[in-house]
């Protein structure tokens, strides 16, 4: 994966000591976050969103309506909202994946 002015570039491919090349990929995941190849440093964060939507529909599956507003904010504050924002201070957001996070 590249990152900078040349990033779409073909590049040689990169051979181990073993012999074997390494595979050239559009993203990276470390620690959990995914790095996409772009001009600028990018992340991805639509494996965050759907963490984010499994986490809440488990927790609505399992408390339903039965229990109050207070709660269920509660719950999801403490067991949703770190899918979404995990890492999220190391990782720029550029206007349009912030634009889509606005309607959400």
């Amino acid at each position: 994966m590249r990152i900078g002015p040349r990033y779409s570039m073909s590049c040689c491919d990169i051979v181990g000591s073993n012999g074997c090349a390494l595979q050239w990929v559009e993203s990276v995941r470390y620690l959990g976050v995914y790095f996409v190849k772009a001009k600028q440093f990018k992340c991805r964060y639509d494996r965050a969103t759907s963490s984010f939507y499994r986490a809440f529909n488990a927790v609505f599956d399992k408390i339903g309506k039965s229990s109050s507003e207070e709660v269920v904010l509660q719950l999801i504050n403490s067991k949703c909202m770190p899918c979404l924002l995990y890492a999220l201070e190391a990782c720029p957001i550029d206007k349009t994946q912030k634009s889509h996070w606005n309607l959400l």
